[in-house]
Parts: C-alpha cells; sequence; structure tokens
C-alpha cells in the first residue's frame, strides 16, 4: 500500500486504503485491500465504524476487518457537501461457484451498505465497487434498485458493457456503481 501510494501521489492522487485483506492459506502474505482515490487538491479521508449508529458499529468492524469494505469521504468542489464512498468487494464465488452460503454472505455484505448509505441521510452516497455478482443476480440489490431510492449508474446514463474479462468465461458486470438520489442528481455520466 505505501509503494502504490507514493506512486498515486507523484501522480496527482490522493490515495486512501481500508483494511489489508488478510493472506489466503498457503498463499503470499497481506494483499492490498480496499482503497480509493481522489484528485489532488481534494480531500480523502476514511470513515472508521466507531463513527456509525450502534447497530450497524460491530457488522461495519466485521466487514471492515474482513477487507470487504471501506467508507471514505471527500469534498468535492468547494467543499461545502461531503460525499461518502462505501467500495465493496464482494464474496468471490457468490454468483455461480461458491453455492448459496456465499451468495447469502454477499447479500448480508450488500445488505448493511445499503442500511449505512441510508443512515447517512440526504448526503450523496455511493456504494461502489466489486460486488461479485451482476446486478439481476442479487435478490437485495434488485430490490434495492426497485426502491428508486438508489440507482445504478451505469444503466441510468447507457447501455451498462461488461466490466470483468475472465480468460475462457463470459464477460460480467459484476463492477457497479450504485448511487443514491442526491449522489445521482450530480452524476453526469460514468466511464
Amino acid at each position: 500500500q505505501r509503494g502504490a501510494r507514493a506512486e498515486f501521489s507523484a501522480a496527482g492522487w490522493e490515495a486512501r486504503w481500508g483494511a489489508p485483506a488478510l493472506p489466503k492459506a498457503g498463499g503470499p502474505g497481506f494483499r492490498a485491500g480496499i482503497g480509493a482515490l481522489a484528485r489532488r487538491p481534494m480531500p480523502l479521508e476514511e470513515v472508521l465504524p466507531d463513527a456509525y449508529p450502534e447497530e450497524l458499529r460491530g457488522r461495519g468492524w466485521q466487514h471492515r476487518l474482513e477487507a470487504r469494505f471501506a467508507h471514505f469521504i471527500c469534498a468535492p468542489g468547494a467543499g461545502s457537501l461531503c460525499w461518502h464512498w462505501l467500495v465493496v468487494y464482494g464474496h468471490v464465488g457468490a454468483r455461480h461457484t461458491g453455492g448459496v452460503a456465499l451468495y447469502e454472505l454477499n447479500e448480508e455484505l450488500l445488505k448493511f451498505l445499503f442500511e449505512l448509505g441510508a443512515s447517512l441521510g440526504g448526503v450523496p452516497v455511493g456504494v461502489v465497487g466489486d460486488y461479485n455478482v451482476e446486478p439481476e443476480e442479487s435478490g437485495l440489490l434488485t430490490a434495492v434498485l426497485a426502491t428508486q431510492a438508489w440507482h445504478d449508474a451505469a444503466a441510468e446514463h447507457e447501455d451498462p458493457q461488461p466490466t470483468c474479462f475472465q480468460a475462457g468465461g463470459s464477460p460480467s458486470r459484476i463492477d457497479v456503481a450504485v448511487l443514491n438520489t442526491a449522489a445521482m442528481r450530480c452524476c453526469r455520466g460514468v466511464r
């Protein structure tokens, strides 16, 4: 993380990292974990679960320490309004290969993220990252999007394109940006 932060810094980016991912059994040491970038001079800071409502705090620490999510804030433009970014790394195998157990773990992670996002009030919130499921494969994500309080940013602006291309597999769109209405009002496009 330090090396990557130095490279990003030299290129004019502010980088922040959540908890490092624990190594897989028999694998190399710690992996990088979840992070976020902001173009300087925009400030970017991590929000720790101690700041959450009591009913979300324990799950927040659990998911953060598992390197499944990190919460960042930034203040674009004049800095008068903070944006909250909930960056997610869903459970690998939640789509097909991991069976019901991983799918349910992933749904619980997503449930937590959208509960946290809703608890922040009317400020702009984005739940972004590698969901490890396509939007229509997640019952929870389908229900959240149906409320129209949350929006699939790519689907709102264009015909969503695949974001993941695995060798020998079909392309998929498991990397998604879901924005609340306050954030969606400010979104001019998705790349």
